[in-house]
This record gives C-alpha cells, sequence and structure tokens, in this order.
C-alpha cells in the first residue's frame, strides 16, 4: 500500500499515521518485524571511508540546504554510508500505533535490490506522482541517488540526460 500525501494535508504527522492505520489493509495483521521506510530528499550516499559522524550534518546541509532540524540517522551497506534526516516525529508517532523494529531510509532498500554483482552499467528510475529517484551503477560501484522534482515529461528527460552526460554514461 502507497499512501501519498500533500503538503498542505501533511499539517499533524500523528493524525496522519491515524488515517493511515485507520484505512490500511496490511495494517490490520500483526507482524514479527516491522521496518518503517521513509524517503525524502535529505539523504546523501558517502564512501565510507570518507564519512565521519562529526561532519555528517554539514554532509547534508550541503546537500540539502540548512533545513535539517531532526537526527541524523546513518547505515552502511557495501561500503556505502546512507546519511539522512531522520524523521523523529514520523517515528515517534508510528511507534503509538506498532513497535518499529527499525527504520531507513528508501536509498537503502534501493542499493541493496540495485546492486546486483554485475560488471555492466546500469541505470534505474523510480517514478512518483511528482518526483522520481534516479540511481546509476557502474562495475557494481554505485555513481549517483537522487531525487529529481518534475513537472513536465521534459523535466524528466533533461534530469536523466543531463546525469547520463555528467557521468559519462552512453
Amino acid at each position: 500500500e502507497l499512501f501519498r500525501f500533500s503538503g498542505q494535508e501533511a499539517t499533524g504527522v500523528q493524525q496522519l499515521v491515524d488515517h493511515i492505520f485507520s484505512h490500511s489493509k496490511i495494517l490490520q495483521h500483526s507482524f514479527a518485524k516491522s521496518i518503517l521506510i521513509y524517503e525524502h530528499s535529505a539523504c546523501v550516499c558517502i564512501p565510507e571511508k570518507f564519512y565521519s559522524a562529526e561532519t555528517a550534518t554539514a554532509y547534508l546541509q550541503l546537500m540539502a540546504g540548512d533545513d535539517i532540524h531532526s537526527d541524523i540517522d546513518t547505515k552502511v551497506y557495501k561500503n556505502i554510508a546512507i546519511v539522512s534526516s531522520s524523521p523523529a516525529d514520523v517515528i515517534k508517532a508510528w511507534n503509538k500505533k506498532i513497535n518499529i523494529d527499525e527504520h531507513v531510509h528508501k536509498y537503502l532498500t534501493l542499493i541493496k535490490q540495485q546492486m546486483n554483482g554485475g560488471n555492466e552499467t546500469t541505470l534505474y528510475c523510480i517514478f512518483y506522482t511528482s518526483y522520481f529517484i534516479l540511481s546509476a551503477y557502474k562495475n557494481n560501484q554505485l555513481l549517483i541517488i537522487r531525487h529529481f522534482d518534475y513537472s513536465v515529461p521534459e523535466d524528466v528527460l533533461y534530469h536523466i540526460l543531463n546525469t547520463c552526460r555528467q557521468l559519462d554514461i552512453d
């Protein structure tokens, strides 16, 4: 199930969680383990050898601006540090309904699914209503994973072609 809300609808996190919980067919069942996967653009992937906890906030501010007012969450997978602002208010609201065993940024789940060990160059695009997530790999190395907003199809084409040009992907 996918629930999406506009900025106008997202006035209170607890109210949104209550709405989702009351309308979800999946959440009417109990589970042995629950993982909260969140997605927002305030996330950056850094080679683990260049990552330090002391500079994590600066990395996010560089990529997302000064609007980092939450905890910083870092997960490491295959020598990639996935650093994101952790939505503490969302996690707290969900924990009132069900026990959240783990919370992760969407980029981590995508990287785990997409890094397949191959040596080819691969480009992935995951589309949503007004944005998409583009990721590219070469020789099983992550080149980029990024959230792009779009209004018209030409925006998507521009971002894909520009990324391929910058990364020298044919």
